[in-house]
């Protein structure tokens, strides 16, 4: 009966509609079946008498292809209708950013959230835009290397979550990378994503009040660095320096050792890293 031409952005949806005539005295039930998984179609339709009725057709693409199939609409009473479908997803616009914004030696993490189709579960692989790899070019930017996302419910979808983390090297106010995540069958979600990394926050107090306490603290660089320690009141004890191993945390050891205890119980431990940076992390401390 001819060909139908179906074209949409990727995850959107569009329709068109078929007229069918029963000229027949009595009601008959059509049935349907369309050859692309991604062409809706109600299973059954009723033909009123001696009327004409229009059929729903839906489609919804998951990736940037054209492609063709066949749309069959049969009942005993009327015989076989058939259409060819002339089929093209194309490009969609990106998903809504993620934006992050923590202080240097920080980390952050946020959920990308997006809608997977298929009625069977599929496997995403997830890249950044910079470097092809789940680890974004400088680091800043990590996640897992795939997603798993559920099956999803015929015509309605199912959330797929996918942890993104922050986790910046350097000072910056304008940090960008996008998120690519990819299945052959279900199609690429790109998500842009922005992240600002301010000085350090002076942080505390520590409470150092039975005379020790550990303090983690993460090497957030791409290189084991040498940390300096320093303390402005000597009944606090620290280490004078702390090797930290690239992207490791480390615990770093506190004690109080008051030579008189009329003095003040507070202080301040300042950590520098002179070699990767100018900033420096300031901890209050408390006995």
């Amino acid at each position: 009966r001819g060909t139908l031409a179906l074209e949409c952005p990727v995850r959107t949806q569009t329709h068109t509609r078929v007229s069918i005539a029963n000229p027949l005295p009595e009601d008959v039930t059509l049935r349907a079946s369309a050859s692309n998984k991604q062409v809706g179609v109600a299973a059954t339709t009723l033909l009123r008498a001696n009327a004409t009725t229009e059929v729903e057709v839906r489609y919804r693409p998951l990736v940037v292809a054209s492609s063709e199939a066949t749309l069959k609409l049969e009942c005993a009473e009327l015989g076989l209708y058939e259409w060819a479908l002339r089929l093209a997803g194309t490009p969609t616009n990106p998903e809504r950013s993620l934006a992050f914004n923590v202080p240097l030696g920080g980390r952050e993490t946020q959920l990308f959230r997006f809608t997977h189709w298929l009625d069977e579960k599929a496997d995403y692989k997830v890249t950044f835009k910079s470097s092809g790899t789940a680890v974004a070019t400088g680091g800043a930017f990590t996640a897992a290397a795939s997603v798993t996302a559920p099956a999803a419910a015929a015509g309605a979808g199912s959330e797929a979550t996918l942890e993104v983390h922050f986790e910046p090297t350097a000072i910056g106010e304008n940090i960008r990378d996008t998120l690519v995540v990819t299945s052959a069958t279900g199609g690429e979600y790109q998500c842009p994503l922005v992240g600002r990394c301010i000085p350090p926050k002076p942080q505390g107090p520590v409470d150092v009040g039975k005379g020790s306490a550990a303090l983690p603290f993460t090497n957030v660089f791409a290189a084991d660095a040498d940390y300096l320690l320093a303390v402005d009141n000597p009944a606090f004890v620290v280490k004078a320096s702390e090797r930290i191993a690239s992207k490791k945390a480390a615990s770093i050891a506190i004690t109080y050792k008051p030579a008189d205890a009329s003095k003040p119980k507070t202080g301040k431990l300042t950590i520098s890293c002179p070699a990767q940076t100018s900033s420096q992390w300031v901890y209050y401390l408390q006995a």
